[in-house]
């Protein structure tokens, strides 16, 4: 009998204990600000428990929040997206709406509309040309002749013009640069003249004292030897 008072006795005792643990240690919708802080026995047990449930709850938040990042920024990205697709859109459209007006001038047999707007356009085309002719006759111009082979010129591969290089296969046979206009120290419009092989832009660079290095890059030109040339 007194063995069953001192049982009843234990486990009112420990639901008492129980009772009076911070209840916020046991939620797990949030962070509490202290730990669970257990004394001894089963009490430290319990409060080792609620301790670890709140360690994984957090590192759960941690990880919902880093997933709901992720997510805004993949929402900004979608979101960019779909801003240039609209404004594509727009622009198709107005193209469209182009297409249905001249269709419209077609139809109504507007064709001086179209050849007006055209001849405007080309109009302006040839003053901005006459202006450039007018700015490179003003230039200053003189003739000189360059005698080298290809012997002299290190070839190599490469996708643009650089000092020394001449594309593999060029034949490069005592050619001459003549009806040369300069516009400064670093520029020169020429005509090339010689026997090139094949279409190619010609750049020469590190001019001193009659010493020249002769670089050429591959144009298509359709059989024309007017080349761009750069004197450095």
């Amino acid at each position: 009998m007194t063995r069953k008072i001192l049982y009843g006795a234990l486990v009112v005792t420990l639901i008492a204990l129980v009772s009076i643990l911070p209840a916020q240690a046991f939620e797990l919708s949030g962070d509490f600000d202290e730990p669970c802080l257990g004394g001894m026995g089963i009490l430290a047990a319990i409060c080792n428990v609620v301790n670890d449930i709140h360690d994984f709850t957090h590192d759960l938040e941690t990880s919902i929040a880093s997933l709901n990042a992720t997510q805004i920024l993949q929402q900004v990205q979608i979101d960019d997206l779909e801003g240039d697709v609209t404004v594509a859109q727009t622009n198709i459209g107005t193209l469209q709406g182009n297409v249905i007006s001249i269709n419209s001038l077609i139809a109504d047999h507007h064709f001086e509309v179209a050849v007006t707007d055209l001849q405007t356009d080309v109009g302006i085309l040839q003053d901005d040309l006459a202006t450039v002719e007018t700015a490179v006759a003003a230039l200053p111009a003189f003739a000189f002749t360059i005698q080298t082979d290809t012997d002299s010129l290190p070839c190599e591969q490469s996708s643009a013009p650089v000092d020394g290089w001449c594309p593999n296969g060029l034949s490069l046979n005592s050619f001459k640069i003549t009806d040369v206009a300069v516009s400064d120290s670093s520029f020169i419009l020429a005509h090339v003249d010689g026997q090139i092989g094949a279409s190619f832009g010609c750049f020469v660079t590190n001019v001193d004292a009659g010493s020249f290095t002769v670089s050429c890059v591959s144009i298509i030109a359709d059989g024309a030897e007017l080349y761009y040339v750069i004197i450095e």
